[in-house]
């Protein structure tokens, strides 16, 4: 067992944890981040498969700021990074995608039409179209196009065979009191959606297999809620239960079991979709949010439905949107709020974000030695055991980095190695998750470099205060005296947890002897005093800021336990580091 350093966030500020964990990967799934590129004040409605990532794209109204003028269906296809506009009616919106087919809805004649489009040849298939019934968001896989449509005071689920051309309602089942079908979705031969008598008494999860022509009921509580989703052997949907409040349940159409995803203490699931076994969804947690106009902050979360794992895909931070997911991908489009959001000079803009799934290989080393090093991936940006690359630090001609390294403390003094080499005023420097490691040629030494004394110069200081870190003192009333500056500052030293951290031997079992001009050396001299945040007192130096915790918060460090502020990877966010200084390596180089 062993130290791992685990990033939390409070307020969006990067606290180190240490936490017994495995030096082995185990099996299950973890998430890799991708990066799409697609930002835009106009973008929504993401759906993927396989490669093909299609959403609705909004046409802004040159003459009205803020106002649209229709929308098309665009497309990315990842594996060559090439995004194209699909469709040309100027009212094109709700796309699904299945394979290299696309449907949408259309409202190019005054009324909704279902159209699909293949996206190889551009031949462009009207599905249901004309006059009269309205019809909603349509969903596509294989040769099948399903959609809702209302009739007068009854809603009706409709199919239609591109293969073949015929179309049909999804039920043989007639109710003379009326029966309302909707929000259906299809997966190979097998649709599902969500059904209501004339009264409105219960709602239930149906499915039928198109081939066989099977009908049968999927959900029982009666409170069953939109949206059903279908996948393989499995059906998932969001149950309101007595207290309407959604969690979500699956039914394996195989062995006809229903049975709770995820936490069953957990409220408030949604915006589920599925692929596989594996099941992505929005849940609201208790944290409020940084965005005034949010509330709580939601996370993104997943759950297997074979081997029963749930983990996260992506935690609180900007306001999430329904996921889509094809095998290992998920998409899901992010809020970026604007000062005024919604007023013509200052729209909400869109994100799309994106992950892959890796299944881990259980056992192996999360980091392990390499000639006149380590190599270490925890620190890579995916989930722990995920992806093999990482960042090597290193003993050689120009610097001992690695045994620098382990001198002072290592990991557990310094979290993992965060980047590439790379030069920063005339030093050659490396980051660690904790400290910028600076290496001193001519004390044949690494000290830590004045992180937050680059910050100052910088004029972060307010961006540092919003997250925790006090402001500098920048007159400490010694005039140009260091000696007095010196004895100043340490009489800042007023909190006995941080002052006992501030002077404890980072690491007794490689140093010896250890004291105060070490711990100067270490961490500079206080920038600050001792400032209460909350559930928390900071204390700012010139290389570090120790972090006190003196309230209980789930998932954040026990009263009494004094952390690490992680400098350098507040660095990376912050700057200066070159991009290529963190360009993830391979362990072979």
């Amino acid at each position: 067992m062993r130290a791992i350093l685990t990033t939390l966030a409070l307020a969006g500020l990067l606290v180190g944890v240490f936490d017994p964990s495995p030096a082995l990967a185990a099996p299950g799934i973890c998430v890799e981040s991708l990066s799409l590129g697609i930002t835009s004040g106009s973008i929504s409605e993401p759906q993927v498969s396989g490669d093909l990532i299609v959403w609705s794209q909004a046409r802004p109204d040159p003459n009205r700021p803020g106002r649209v003028l229709g929308s098309d269906i665009w497309a990315l296809h990842l594996a060559s990074g090439r995004q194209e506009q699909l469709t040309t009616s100027g009212w094109a919106s709700r796309p699904s995608v299945s394979g290299n087919m696309i449907a949408w809805l259309d409202f190019r004649h005054g009324y909704y039409e279902i159209y699909a489009l293949d996206v190889k040849d551009r031949r462009e298939i009207p599905v249901a179209t004309g006059p009269g019934p309205n019809r909603s968001e349509p969903r596509i896989s294989g040769s099948y196009v399903i959609w809702p449509e209302a009739r007068g005071s009854r809603q009706e689920v409709y199919v239609h065979d591109l293969a073949t051309g015929r179309t049909f309602p999804v039920s043989e089942r007639q109710d003379p009191q009326g029966t309302d079908r909707w929000a259906p979705d299809v997966s190979g031969d097998v649709v599902v959606w969500l059904e209501q008598p004339y009264d409105r008494s219960r709602s239930d999860v149906f499915a039928r297999n198109l081939k066989t022509g099977e009908e049968f009921r999927v959900s029982t509580s009666g409170t069953a809620g939109a949206f059903p989703r279908v996948s393989s052997d499995y059906v998932v949907w969001p149950d309101l239960g007595p207290g309407r409040v959604p969690h979500l349940f699956a039914f394996d159409l195989a062995s006809r079991r229903q049975f709770t995803v995820g936490d069953a203490r957990t409220p408030s699931q949604g915006s589920q979709e599925i692929s596989g076994s594996v099941v992505a969804w929005t849940e609201f947690s208790d944290r409020p949010s940084a965005f005034p106009l949010v509330g709580k902050e939601n996370d993104l979360l997943g759950f297997d439905l074979a081997t029963g794992e749930e983990f996260t895909i992506a935690l609180g931070g900007r306001p999430k949107g329904s996921p889509a997911i094809s095998g290992d991908l998920v998409i899901w489009p992010e809020a970026i709020p604007q000062p005024n959001p919604g007023t013509p000079d200052r729209p909400w803009q869109t994100e799309f974000l994106a992950a892959r799934l890796v299944r881990t290989r259980e056992g192996r080393p999360l980091d392990f030695p390499i000639p006149n090093g380590h190599f270490y991936t925890q620190a890579n940006g995916y989930a722990l055991g995920a992806g093999e690359r990482g960042y090597a630090i290193v003993d050689d001609a120009k610097a001992r980095m690695w045994s620098e390294f382990h001198r002072l403390g290592g990991v557990d003094a310094l979290g993992y190695p965060s980047s590439r080499r790379f030069d920063l005023d005339g030093f050659t420097v490396q980051l660690a998750q904790g400290a910028l490691l600076q290496w001193r040629p001519e004390r044949g030494e690494v000290f830590l470099a004045n992180v937050f004394e680059m910050f100052e110069r910088k004029g972060l200081d307010d961006a540092l205060y919003a997250l925790g870190v006090p402001r500098p003192i920048s007159d400490d009333g010694s005039g140009v005296d260091f000696e007095r500056a010196r004895q100043v500052r340490l009489g800042w030293l007023t909190n006995e947890a941080i002052k006992a951290k501030y002077l404890a031997n980072p690491n007794p079992t490689a140093i010896s002897r250890w004291g105060l001009e070490d711990s100067i050396r270490l961490y500079g001299l206080p920038m600050s005093k001792p400032e209460r945040f909350g559930p928390f007192i900071t204390q700012r130096f010139q290389r570090v800021a120790l972090q006190l915790w003196v309230e209980k918060v789930p998932g954040m460090p026990a009263p009494g336990t004094v952390v690490r502020v992680l400098g350098g990877d507040l660095m990376q966010n912050f700057g200066p580091v070159p991009r290529d200084a963190t360009l993830l390596q391979f362990p072979s180089g």
